[in-house]
């Protein structure tokens, strides 16, 4: 079954990790999602191989590989690449790279994407993130580069949304309340959203486009910078927020979600760089179960391509 509209929520530096109370923020934290997927559907898979299981109609969980036979820790830019365009980016360069792509990673995205796919199939294409002024600023001085996502959807003249677009409802905050708008950006006005306020938004913008991408990148932040009691802040809103997402869309017959990460690092709090773990795969919504038997990043991203090429 080829689902009418896909939704791609990308969470940056999400792994499987170890029960591990003190140090893993998903052990004990995600309610929501155990009811839904299973207790432990996130920690106690280090070591084991990737896999996907059905776990009734229309929603399947998985654990896959970002490694993919490279050397060395996997890292934003060639595992986002690898996402976006359905290639092993980092095999194709011979080496994890990140966290901004380089000319080499750009090459890759330049001979398609999810987004291309999506466009030349006829489908709308839209990016559910909205960036402030100093984000547009710092891309017109050259002092910051696009990531690999974002680079996808610009090589299509998309245009990113900005704040009015988030004021007006048309866009998310990357950390999906809007909090991060208040206090770290300085917009006192941007209306703080519930988790599920937020998931009911972006239902109704993906339900709206052939293919619509939300990137989620504080999960990476934290595990980079933040505490255990951010690391537990921001994994209860996920809880909320995917299984409100999932739920929906494994009742529904229209929209398909696929949530997955490029590498692993907030599941591993006693460290402060990337893992080499398993990172997990959800899926939900008509044609989910085509999704079994995916082992990697790549073939997600392959996957979903073929979906968005199709009638």
């Amino acid at each position: 079954m080829t689902p009418k509209s896909l939704l791609f929520v990308f969470l940056d530096g999400l792994g499987i990790g170890r029960r591990d109370l003190a140090h893993n923020p998903f052990v004990a934290m995600t309610p929501r999602l155990d009811a839904l997927l299973g207790e432990g559907w996130n920690f106690g898979m280090v070591g084991e191989p990737p896999g996907t299981v059905v776990l009734r109609r229309q929603l399947l969980l998985g654990h896959i590989d970002p490694v993919m036979g490279v050397p060395g820790l996997p890292q934003s830019a060639t595992g986002q690449c690898s996402l976006i365009t359905g290639v092993n980016c980092q095999q194709e360069i011979g080496r994890h790279w990140g966290p901004r792509p380089n000319s080499r990673v750009r090459e890759v995205i330049g001979r398609g994407t999810l987004f291309s796919a999506a466009k030349a199939a006829g489908g709308e294409c839209r990016f559910a993130v909205a960036f402030p002024d100093s984000f547009f600023q710092a891309l017109a001085s050259g002092r910051r580069i696009p990531s690999s996502l974002q680079q996808a959807f610009l090589d299509i003249d998309g245009r990113l949304p900005d704040y009015q677009d988030l004021v007006d409802g048309k866009a998310l905050s990357s950390d999906i309340t809007g909090l991060g708008w208040q206090k770290e950006l300085g917009y006192g006005e941007i209306p703080l959203l519930s988790p599920g306020a937020a998931a009911d938004r972006l239902l109704v913008l993906a339900k709206s486009a052939r293919f619509t991408l939300f990137e989620y990148w504080l999960s990476d932040h934290i595990g980079h910078r933040g505490s255990f009691a951010e690391a537990q802040s921001a994994v209860e809103t996920l809880d909320r927020f995917l299984s409100l997402l999932l739920e929906a869309s494994a009742e529904g017959e229209e929209l398909l979600v696929l949530v997955t990460s490029d590498h692993g690092n907030l599941e591993s709090m006693e460290r402060k760089n990337h893992t080499d773990h398993l990172v997990p795969l959800l899926v939900a919504g008509p044609g989910a179960e085509g999704a079994g038997g995916l082992e990697t990043i790549s073939n997600v991203g392959r996957w979903m391509r073929d979906l968005l090429a199709s009638d």
